[in-house]
């Protein structure tokens, strides 16, 4: 379990900064905002319809070769998504990298202001991202609610994220990127 979770981090972390990537020369940066908002509503899309599809599939209290044939698709899925990331250009080239990854990690650790920024989304991260999890946890092992009525819940967690990144993509590209994190930040705490 703990190797399988160390994989996955690692994986996820991965495929999470690969996409900063596409920013030079792919995604001009007038429509960075509007591209992350639209990239963002469609997976969550796809996520609320797959959802809503488990919901279906879900009793109220599900055997587990239910649980097995969901997570089979889910990697069917995520070994097909490879053929399509092979499409997308590789439009510069990056100069080879010299001193190797501890040269690297030195001048990210030295860039100004990215070690406050970093510090800022850990602890964001460390304090909300298991969040869902924990209110998933309650409505089934505290509140006595099924299987089907806790991915239900979820769903309408992730509708109202499905909002909010097409607000967010059009407000980084109209008002620009720092001020937008700030509100959104401001509002996520608030909330």
């Amino acid at each position: 379990v703990v190797a399988g979770a160390a994989v996955f981090a690692a994986g996820r972390g991965l495929f999470n900064s690969s996409w900063y990537a596409l920013l030079s020369p792919v995604v001009p940066e007038s429509m960075r905002g509007e591209f992350f908002g639209r990239l963002r509503f469609s997976w969550q899309l796809c996520g609320i319809i797959f959802a809503g599809a488990c919901v279906a599939a879900l009793p109220r209290q599900a055997p587990l070769w239910i649980y097995h044939v969901i997570m089979t698709f889910m990697t069917i899925c995520l070994v097909v998504k490879f053929f399509f990331y092979r499409g997308i250009p590789e439009l510069e080239k990056a100069p080879p990298v010299r001193g190797g990854f501890r040269a690297v990690m030195g001048t990210i650790a030295r860039a100004e202001g990215f070690m406050s920024f970093c510090s800022y989304v850990f602890l964001l991260a460390l304090f909300t991202a298991g969040c869902p999890i924990i209110f998933g946890l309650i409505e089934k092992e505290v509140l006595g609610m099924g299987d089907n009525l806790v991915v239900m819940l979820g769903a309408a967690l992730m509708t109202g994220s499905v909002f909010g990144f097409l607000a967010g993509g059009k407000a980084v590209d109209r008002v620009g990127t720092k001020p937008a994190f700030l509100v959104c930040h401001f509002l996520y705490g608030l909330v």
